[in-house]
Parts: C-alpha cells; sequence; structure tokens
C-alpha cells in the first residue's frame, strides 16, 4: 500500500517536472527508480538490518531531486543512480544479512540435534548393558 502512494507520489512529480519543461526525462526517471527501489529495501528490513548504507539512499535520492529542482539535470541523473544503487545494495546487504542470521539458526539447532543423538545413543548403549546383564542372570 505504501509502495503504491509512493510510487503515485513519485508519479505526479515527474510529470509536473516534465510539465514544466526542460527537464532531463533520465534524471527524473531514475529519481523515480531510486525511490521505488528504497521503498523494495525498506521492506526487506535493510532500514533495520543495513542504517548507514539505507540512509545514505535516501540522503542521495533528497540531494538528488534538489539538484534537479535547480536544474542540473546531469548531476541530478549521477546523484539519482548513485541513490538507486546504494539502495539496491542495502537490499542486497540486508538480505545477505538475513541469510547469515538464518544460517547461524540453523548451524545451532543441528548442533542441538546432534546433542541429542548422542545422549539417545549413549543412552541406548547403557540400556542394552544393563538388558544383557539381566539376561545373563
Amino acid at each position: 500500500m505504501t509502495r503504491i502512494i509512493l510510487s503515485i507520489i513519485c508519479l505526479c512529480v515527474a510529470l509536473v517536472i516534465v510539465a514544466c519543461g526542460g527537464v532531463n526525462k533520465l534524471a527524473a526517471n531514475i529519481i523515480y527508480d531510486a525511490r521505488t527501489q528504497i521503498a523494495t529495501a525498506e521492506k526487506v528490513g535493510a532500514k533495520q538490518t543495513t542504517l548507514n548504507e539505507f540512509r545514505d539512499a535516501e540522503n542521495l535520492l533528497a540531494e538528488a531531486e534538489a539538484v534537479l529542482d535547480k536544474g542540473d539535470d546531469d548531476e541530478a541523473y549521477r546523484i539519482g543512480m548513485k541513490a538507486y544503487l546504494m539502495a539496491r545494495y542495502a537490499e542486497v546487504l540486508a538480505a545477505k544479512k538475513r541469510a547469515e542470521w538464518n544460517a547461524n539458526i540453523a548451524e545451532s539447532e543441528l548442533k542441538e540435534a546432534q546433542q541429542a543423538e548422542e545422549k539417545a545413543r549413549i543412552d541406548r548403549g547403557q540400556a542394552e548393558e544393563e538388558l544383557s546383564a539381566l539376561e545373563g542372570d
């Protein structure tokens, strides 16, 4: 829902900018893409797990928008591209951290299962010894 609203706002801003004339369509498009990528990164938890990278992407986006408002289309495109790439990096880094966390949990669960198996093996050995002792009497 937030992404849809954000997309509509970005589209409206882009349309207003284009309607005012003279704006480099590529700069407006990359700024829109950067905003969308930031929203995507936020959905996968980048704001919590990769705060610095996520914040850098947001700051770069704001800078690109300000530069575009001043009419420097080429610079706005360059900064907008950096914002997009930083947001994409934050998203990928967040996914990597989530995968590492899941792997650590799985490793911990595996160790617990191995310990339970070892205990069961020892208990079985003791039970077999006790059974043999009873049969030998």
